[in-house]
């Protein structure tokens, strides 16, 4: 063998593949090439299957560690709750002057508590690493979650839009579902440029026989036309080097599926994207 390489190349119908290729030589009995052969392998599928799994470890490994991590912060914020209440007892039975201001202050810290207990309940949810996806799973609390974890993303002037409406239950887990959604939402408000002229965020969920849809809308950038087919695909992101990988929609997809649903996706340049994921009811 003289040579090999891995290639792309595009087909007829527009499709690409990857292509690995091994190039042979016959000499001569002084050793001059005569000849060269060559051997095509169509190794696009392998290539996708090893991706596949390298991105199911990575997201094994950042669940297993973030679920240690929850572990870690809950015990000492049960115990600062617990101060903080047994100081606000104290502070109620010896009332005097600056009472009522130390009163506040407690209650404030008891709320910055509080707040802090709901977002490891939420990121309990979304790192729990095994569940049965056959059980129900109400929509909203998950979208809820969702929303409580990205609201860093959703910028002061980003206006979120939440429609709600009756819908029954889908036959997801919950954890998988929201890192869906929070992966969706979080690229939605990505997407939404500084000195964009509307910048809104919009998230709903319908219900139509036998399946529960849930809309990702946001009035970003927009994905180019080129991108749109490969959208799902590994490595393939329309951010930058330093912000995307290029594996959180080949996750969201991975897992739609998984459940017997379905993603998909519309945009128009400069007008912004929807994405849709459809679920089984339960």
């Amino acid at each position: 063998m003289i040579g090999a390489m891995t290639t792309r190349v595009r087909r007829k119908d527009g499709q690409e593949r990857l292509v690995h290729v091994r190039a042979f030589a016959s000499r001569d009995r002084d050793g001059n090439i005569v000849s060269v052969q060559g051997v095509a392998f169509d190794v696009t599928e392998r290539v996708s299957l090893q991706e596949k799994l390298e991105v199911s470890e990575r997201l094994a490994s950042v669940g297993m560690l973030a679920a240690g991590i929850i572990h870690e912060i809950a015990n000492p914020l049960a115990s600062a709750s617990m101060a903080i209440e047994m100081a606000a007892r104290a502070s109620d039975a010896t009332a005097g002057p600056g009472s009522s201001e130390l009163g506040e202050l407690l209650s404030d810290a008891r709320s910055a508590l509080d707040a802090a207990a709901e977002i490891l309940r939420d990121v309990r949810v979304f790192s729990r690493h095994s569940e049965d996806d056959s059980i129900s799973t109400d929509v909203h609390r998950v979208i809820d979650s969702a929303l409580r974890l990205t609201r860093h993303h959703l910028r002061g002037d980003i206006t979120l839009v939440r429609t709600r409406s009756d819908v029954p239950p889908v036959r997801a887990g919950a954890s998988r579902l929201a890192q869906v959604l929070t992966n969706l939402v979080a690229n939605a408000a990505q997407a939404i440029l500084a000195d964009a002229p509307v910048r809104e965020l919009h998230v709903r969920a319908y219900a139509e026989p036998g399946w529960v849809t849930v809309e990702v809308a946001d009035t970003g950038t927009g994905i180019h036309p080129d991108l749109l087919q490969s959208i799902f695909h590994p490595y393939v992101t329309t951010k930058g080097p330093d912000t995307g990988t290029g594996l959180g929609l080949t996750m969201c997809r991975q897992i739609v599926e998984s459940v017997g649903g379905q993603i998909s996706v519309s945009s128009t340049l400069n007008e912004g994207s929807v994405f849709r994921v459809r679920l089984p009811t339960a």
